[in-house]
């Protein structure tokens, strides 16, 4: 069969959509932990959010840089050591910041979280921050800003961004 491209596809709307449930649990410390019986998969997500973007921070970037940093380094374990550990049992760990959220994720095998959560929650509580990452990421992203000051996208939505303020948004209405 081929596609017609000159004729559009018709709309239709689903009459149901269904939705897995989540469930909620309040720890102790009051915390609420959802949780998503997503099957049988052997992979389980474990995600931690934080109030934690730049909108919370004083200085530009921090919030960024230490999410991006979390791994770099604990009280017992150097970012190497880290890595390799993860490597060891198959895991994964992923950072996200935005202007209001700062996120961590490990995406393990299940029958490796009980080796894998120990070492985020080392992460999370011991992080140190070393000073020669520290140098390695200043280096790695001034780098990445003078490419990406060459390149038009980045140089439009750096001029456009502050133009889109709520005081600046105009409706042309006919």
């Amino acid at each position: 069969m081929t596609l017609n491209r000159i004729v559009e596809p018709s709309i239709s709307i689903p009459d149901t959509l269904y939705f897995k449930h989540v469930e909620e649990i309040i720890l102790k410390n009051k915390v609420p932990l959802y949780v998503l019986n997503a099957g049988t998969q052997e992979l389980c997500k474990v995600e931690i959010v934080f109030k934690a973007g730049e909108l919370y921070s004083q200085t530009s970037l921090v919030a960024t840089a230490v999410n991006d940093l979390l791994d770099s380094g604990t009280n017992n374990k150097t970012a190497f050591e880290i890595a390799e550990a993860f490597d060891y049992y198959g895991a994964y760990l992923q950072t996200e910041s935005n202007s209001d959220y700062a996120s961590v994720k490990l995406y393990t095998l299940n029958k490796h979280l009980g080796k894998t959560l120990p070492l985020l929650k080392e992460i999370l509580t011991e992080a140190i921050f070393p000073q020669d990452e520290l140098a390695t990421y200043q280096q790695q992203n001034y780098q990445r800003l003078k490419i990406n000051n060459e390149k038009v996208d980045y140089l439009a939505r750096k001029k456009f961004t502050p133009l889109f303020s709520t005081n600046n948004i105009l409706m042309v209405m006919k």
